[in-house]
């Protein structure tokens, strides 16, 4: 492949990334993810598929990090915010123990607690 050829779709592939990020580039977070998740654009249009891969790139962007992968109306496989075993919770009297040693030491190192 020749060089200018070469050169060429470089700068081609480069020109589409930066139309695909200028797309949607207002779009903050509450924009962002109701028309990532349900493909309607900001015209209460279906997104082209040129608007879905520019709303992949900012939602990329505003969040920092990759589309879920799967169907979107799946539900998540595991709970977002799972809740640790009993076993994992302190109790209260450990609690009170650990503050006042705590306060032990901050007195022997003359610091105020």
């Amino acid at each position: 492949m020749p060089e200018e050829q070469v050169f060429q779709e470089q700068y081609e592939k480069q020109e589409r990334i930066q139309k695909l990020e200028s797309r949607f580039r207002r779009a903050g977070p509450a924009d962002a993810l109701p028309m990532f998740e349900t493909h309607i654009n900001e015209k209460g249009e279906t997104q082209s598929q040129f608007e879905f891969e520019a709303m992949c790139e900012r939602r990329c962007a505003v969040f920092g990090e990759l589309p879920p992968l799967g169907r979107p109306d799946e539900a998540p496989k595991t709970e977002l915010n799972p809740q640790p075993p009993d076993e994992a919770i302190l109790r209260m009297k450990d609690l009170d123990a650990d503050y006042r040693a705590f306060q032990q030491h901050n007195q022997r190192l003359g610091e105020p607690s």
